[in-house]
């Protein structure tokens, strides 16, 4: 991202916050990095066999911040998340866990603000639904 940064620092004509800017360049390289990962695991016989999938391993979400007797559930949350519709991911983690304003995810993503609730709306709903099906399954 950040030689994204550097190369593309020209063509910046401020029409939006720089943060805006660098939000929208780090965002449309995770979603290509994306891509590129899921074209990768369609991959041949021989890459099936060999490497590792991502339904093999489980999902770890390890930051400083969690208490260790939170991370299950945070590895449960981040795991639902993960599964949310790529603009609605997009849009409820700017929100929540970068802080953003509902306007500031607007004009990241490039979307009204009306687009930009409505996303977090959906996944918030989604979340709910993913969660508790997980809870159902776990805790009967």
């Amino acid at each position: 991202v950040f030689i994204k940064l550097y190369e593309k620092l020209d063509d910046f004509r401020g029409e939006s916050t720089l943060s805006t800017w660098i939000y929208r360049i780090t965002v449309s390289t995770a979603l290509d990095f994306e891509k590129h990962k899921n074209r990768q695991r369609r991959g041949g016989l021989l890459k099936r066999i060999f490497v590792t999938t991502e339904k093999e391993e489980p999902f770890h979400f390890d930051h400083p911040g969690i208490l260790l007797d939170k991370k299950e559930e945070a590895t449960v949350l981040f795991g639902a998340i993960k599964k949310l519709p790529g603009n609605q991911k997009i849009a409820f983690l700017l929100n929540k866990t970068e802080g953003l304003s509902n306007k500031e995810v607007a004009d990241v993503m490039e979307i009204s603000l009306q687009a930009a609730e409505s996303l977090q709306i959906r996944a918030r709903d989604n979340l709910r639904k993913i969660l508790k099906e997980y809870y159902e399954r776990h805790f009967k």
